[in-house]
């Protein structure tokens, strides 16, 4: 986040964070099977999906209206606005039983859900103005971070105890999103361009 962007440094950061994140993905999808563990698969497939609709939008950089959108970036988008429709009425389940945790699977549900749906506007209406697909980058990028360390803060919750758990689970969220939204800002502010 805090190299040149597009320089080498930046490009190898990003390469080995990417890597390492669809390591952990695939590996939490596994854990959360064998555990029985919601919770760890939906942080596995928020994660897989930013990283990966993130990583896409670096191809974009040309896209124009009428394009075709490659049907790996469609299977991804509906992946997503399933699992997050899925995530969201799970949790109102949740909630309705009493479980604060329902709480989490809404956030990252309707989070989701929502970048899903900008996709879609994207594939079918081209870009509204030409670094659009940077600022999905940046946000989506951002937002794998959010997640990692939300997995690292919940692994980690026995060492603050009188946390609950589904605010640890929603904590890194208040604390990334300024993030991406300082650094879209800034590229907003460096293209004059955008709108």
């Amino acid at each position: 986040m805090i190299v040149t962007k597009g320089g080498k440094v930046h490009r190898l950061a990003g390469n080995i964070f990417s890597y390492a994140m669809y390591l952990v993905c695939v590996t939490s999808l596994f854990i959360s099977y064998f555990k029985s563990n919601i919770f760890l698969f939906i942080i596995g497939i928020f994660s897989f999906y930013l990283v990966s609709s993130g990583n896409r939008y670096l191809y974009k950089k040309r896209f124009k209206k009428g394009q075709t959108i490659p049907v790996y970036d469609w299977i991804l988008a509906s992946f997503m606005l399933i699992a997050g429709i899925f995530f969201i009425g799970y949790g109102i389940l949740a909630i309705l039983k009493h479980q604060m945790m329902g709480i989490v699977m809404i956030v990252f549900g309707s989070i989701g859900a929502i970048n899903a749906r900008l996709d879609f506007l994207f594939f079918l209406n081209g870009p509204k103005h030409r670094k659009v697909w940077l600022l999905f980058h940046i946000g989506r990028i951002i937002g794998a971070t959010t997640a990692a360390y939300t997995a690292f803060l919940v692994v980690n919750s026995h060492y603050f105890p009188m946390v609950p758990n589904y605010i640890l689970w929603l904590l890194p969220i208040p604390i990334f999103i300024p993030l991406a939204i300082y650094f879209s800002r800034r590229e907003k502010n460096n293209s004059p361009d955008l709108v």
